[in-house]
């Protein structure tokens, strides 16, 4: 499923997608921008955005539920314990780039998956930004794309293979 082109998308995106500056303002903007451009999606979408250990900004669609909080919640404890993409975790992971911790297993806290991304502002990791409702490779990469229309940026796609 992931090879290396995935890996270096989701490299290539973290490295990118930093901000000059973030506040409780760039949250809620942030946030707002994430559920204005969901309403063309075939899914609800539940979206947070986490700043200084204060969530900011939540908003759960219609249709969306605690399931969806329990994945932001787990998604949320992966990327603070590793101030990288859950996606970039699961991808080192299943390319055997890291030894496997106990931690890794634990679903009831954490989730490999796709949807969470740093905030990282000057080059400190300062929040989290979540969404949960799409596949979880969707999830990861429409917040992406997100993000760097926030940012002005290009939207880097993450390549996925069948195998």
């Amino acid at each position: 499923m992931y090879r290396q082109e995935t890996l270096d998308a989701i490299v290539e995106q973290e490295q990118l997608y930093k901000f000059k500056t973030f506040d409780h303002t760039a949250a809620i903007e942030l946030g707002s921008l994430i559920i204005e451009n969901s309403k063309d999606l075939d899914r609800p979408i539940a979206t947070k955005i986490i700043f200084d250990d204060l969530e900011v900004f939540a908003c759960f669609k219609q249709g969306t539920n605690e399931v969806n909080n329990r994945w932001l919640m787990r998604k949320t404890n992966t990327v603070k314990r590793t101030q990288m993409a859950s996606l970039h975790v699961a991808v080192l992971r299943h390319l055997k780039m890291i030894e496997d911790e106990p931690w890794h297993d634990d679903e009831d806290h954490y989730a490999l998956v796709g949807g969470g991304f740093p905030i990282v502002v000057n080059g400190l990791f300062r929040g989290i930004a979540l969404v949960s409702g799409l596949p979880h490779l969707r999830d990861h990469q429409y917040l992406t794309n997100q993000i760097a229309t926030y940012l002005g940026q290009k939207q880097i796609e993450v390549p996925v293979f069948n195998i």
